[in-house]
């Protein structure tokens, strides 16, 4: 760009262009004579080896400024191309097109599985109306009596103390003797309130419960139950088991809890 600069400078000034002309002139009948020196015409006058030297200056000299004579016109062509592609593609950004559509495979697309955004939007716990077969919650701490009433016949008995909490709990006393847990005393404990179950046989046992203002689910250690039956000068008689259990939220209680599954309450 450099040399097309200077050449259109010179050109487009006439008098610059002339004297440039006159130039070129003088330098191409340089030439014709270094022509007719090679041919053998005056070679007596100058030594080989100057000679030489002086024709290769002046071909390297006079070559470029005859092809600049004789093909400005196409430099400046060339010039105004490169310029108009420069400005209409190097300076403009890059444009993808959006992809369009994919092609109808004959099979609808899968639904996306929804996402919870936060937290907000998981289930809330909302404490029942009712017990799960039902009925509504009694109005002071008794064993919910449309619930099986297993293992009795003893003379033990484990008393539950809610007396120092805030929250109604659903109980479940559970027999941890056989090959699977089950229920044998199911109840419910307002809050400030207590509950013995009473005539319960030997085995081992634990508590667990709901508690029905927040819904987590608890369970005590487990624990045994024992009888045995004495035999002294006042006559015949019973050794049993009684326990007192204060729940987790109550402070300094005895019963050490653990969280507990929803398919093992």
């Amino acid at each position: 760009m450099q040399i097309i600069n200077a050449s259109y400078e010179v050109l487009s000034d006439p008098r610059r262009r002339r004297a440039h002309d006159d130039w070129i002139s003088r330098s191409e009948s340089g030439v014709a004579a270094d022509k007719r020196s090679e041919s053998g015409e005056g070679l007596a006058q100058v030594r080989p080896g100057i000679w030489k030297r002086i024709t290769g200056s002046i071909r390297a000299t006079n070559a470029p400024a005859a092809w600049f004579r004789e093909n400005w016109g196409l430099l400046l062509c060339g010039a105004f191309v490169a310029f108009y592609m420069y400005t209409t593609f190097v300076d403009k950004p890059l444009v993808v097109p959006a992809p369009g559509p994919k092609p109808y495979s004959g099979v609808a697309p899968a639904a996306p599985l929804p996402v919870p955004s936060s937290a907000t939007d998981l289930p809330r716990y909302v404490r029942p109306a009712a017990d799960p077969k039902g009925y509504a919650w009694p109005n002071v701490a008794q064993l919910l009596v449309h619930y099986s009433r297993l293992n009795v016949g003893g003379h033990s008995k484990v008393t539950v103390d809610n007396s120092q909490s805030d929250s109604d709990v659903f109980i479940k006393l559970v027999s941890l003797s056989g090959p699977q847990a089950y229920p044998v005393r199911t109840a419910f404990i307002p809050a400030r309130a207590s509950l013995t179950l009473d005539k319960l046989t030997a085995g081992s046992y634990d508590i667990r419960y709901r508690d029905l203002d927040d819904g987590s689910l608890m369970r005590t250690e487990a624990f045994d139950i024992t009888e045995r039956k004495l035999h002294d000068e006042r006559g015949t008689g019973v050794e049993f088991t009684t326990l007192s259990f204060s729940l987790y939220k109550v402070r300094n209680g005895n019963a050490q809890s653990y969280p507990l599954a929803e398919s093992e309450f």
